[in-house]
């Protein structure tokens, strides 16, 4: 009996290192297990955190991209704006300077006129500017006044003309003394 009692002894003893060994083995197991889902986890995060600053820094590229767009297009306006400043001062210039050519030619060929006809007229008391002008009249009054202030300055030349011409009021100034 005691065999047997040592028999069954052993036997239990072996069923409970059998028993050790499985929870051991069960143990492990679910903590590789926990260890797998923390790695599982991380790498989640980790891929979560990546995508994050990707998207950030996409946002970041966009927003980027649409200040320099945004100041781009400033910049071409206030070049169109500056361009469309100077050529309307360069219009403007332009049709200064032809004024003054056709002033100036004007009264170049009045001068030829008036100084191959070789005849220099006075003006009276018919010119003055004391009774009513009509059109017709006006036209004739203002050429004589001119006739008269270029016949007592005889010794006019061309470049005096011009002169005057660029200096329109000067010329009205001096027409009308």
């Amino acid at each position: 009996m005691q065999k047997q009692v040592e028999k069954e002894i052993k036997r239990q003893e072996k069923e409970e290192a059998q028993m050790r060994k499985l929870q051991k083995k069960q143990q492990e197991e679910a903590l590789r297990e926990q260890k797998r889902r923390e790695k599982e986890e991380a790498e989640a995060k980790k891929q979560q955190k990546k995508q994050e600053e990707e998207a950030l820094k996409e946002q970041k590229r966009r927003e980027k991209e649409e200040a320099e767009m945004k100041k781009q297009q400033k910049k071409q306006q206030e070049e169109a704006e500056k361009e469309q400043k100077r050529r309307e001062k360069e219009a403007a210039q332009l049709k200064k300077q032809l004024a003054i050519q056709k002033q100036a030619s004007m009264m170049e060929r009045f001068f030829k006129s008036k100084k191959d006809s070789g005849k220099l007229q006075k003006s009276g008391d018919n010119d003055s500017a004391d009774g009513p002008i009509d059109k017709k009249e006006a036209v004739p009054a203002t050429t004589s006044k001119i006739d008269s202030s270029l016949s007592q300055q005889e010794n006019w030349v061309l470049e005096d003309l011009w002169r005057l011409a660029t200096f329109p009021d000067l010329c009205f100034f001096h027409l009308h003394t």
